[in-house]
């Protein structure tokens, strides 16, 4: 089933289980805010489900065998947005296979720096030189050059852990502490 469907279908559920409880009144301020912090929980969850999926794969890539791979292009791509852009060839059981790579050059700062990163990636990948790739050995046409997860995956995970716990303190305060207060 769809993370998201389940995620949403349990705010819902969990909603309305507080207004069953008789601990909100429908339509009220502190029912709104409940819905909004299991909301936001939901969406916590899910930021950090996702990515903790990717840290997964990575450490399945990372038990894949490897092999050295021939570099057959390099260059760098992109008008605005630079990026290295490296073709290379490896072999597993006789039977040749072709990649593409960018080495997990991040896509952000200033355009000169992306630049100057791309071709210094490119330099120290140039073509005929030798790369290591992991392949997986279900289906050896997927390789990977990842030598650790993308920046982005522990900013995500981090900002999906921040959600939860906000959501968790602000649910808890409008609807338990929130309702002894108001009586």
């Amino acid at each position: 089933m769809n993370p998201v469907i389940l995620l949403l279908t349990a705010a819902i559920a969990a909603g309305l289980v507080v207004i069953r409880r008789g601990v909100l009144q429908p339509f009220s301020n502190r029912l709104i805010w409940g819905f909004i912090f299991i909301t936001v929980i939901a969406l916590g969850g899910l930021a950090t489900w996702k990515e903790s999926r990717s840290l997964d794969q990575f450490w399945r890539i990372q038990s894949w065998p490897k092999v050295q791979a021939n570099i057959l292009s390099a260059r760098v791509a992109g008008k605005r947005a630079f990026h290295p852009e490296i073709v290379y060839e490896y072999e597993v059981a006789g039977r040749a296979f072709r990649d593409t790579t960018d080495m997990d050059v991040p896509g952000f700062g200033t355009k000169a720096n992306r630049l100057n990163v791309a071709e210094q990636t490119i330099a120290a990948n140039s073509v005929g030189s030798k790369l290591t790739v992991a392949y997986n050995p279900n289906r050896p046409e997927q390789s990977a050059v990842h030598r650790w997860p993308r920046f982005n995956v522990f900013i995500l995970y981090t900002i999906g852990i921040l959600l939860v716990g906000t959501g968790v303190f602000g649910f808890i305060h409008t609807v338990f502490i929130g309702s002894s207060k108001a009586k």
